[in-house]
């Protein structure tokens, strides 16, 4: 897992020069497009083109949980030599409890109404 999280990462920024190549070929967002309310992952596109210019600040301000998951995918390039440390690995058996999946949904929806206050 750890190798396949580090190829992960080492493919994504390899990437990160065609970033807005390939920006150019994804199609709009189709909710704020119909509806004129953003989804919540709206501005993703523009923050990873912010981060493939080293704009942290901005990309955080299109997308924040998308720019944090995007670096924490970043991190995966130490996964190996963690593992080859015998680091503590998190326990991920079995269903989260129930706090962290409510924590989850509250994120979320805050996320989203950050969007949606942020684009008007």
């Amino acid at each position: 897992m750890a190798v396949l999280w580090a190829a992960s990462a080492a493919l994504a920024l390899a990437a990160a020069p065609f970033a807005a190549s390939i920006a150019h070929a994804l199609p709009p967002c189709a909710l704020h497009q119909w509806l004129g309310v953003p989804c919540a992952t709206c501005g993703s596109t523009r923050a990873m083109l912010a981060l493939t210019h080293g704009d942290v600040l901005r990309a955080l301000a299109w997308n924040p949980l998308v720019t944090l998951a995007a670096l924490v995918l970043v991190l995966g390039l130490a996964a190996p030599a963690w593992v080859a440390l015998r680091a503590p690995l998190p326990r991920l058996a079995g269903p989260w409890p129930l706090g962290w999946r409510i924590a989850a949904w509250l994120l979320l929806g805050a996320q989203w109404i950050y969007l949606i206050a942020m684009r008007r």
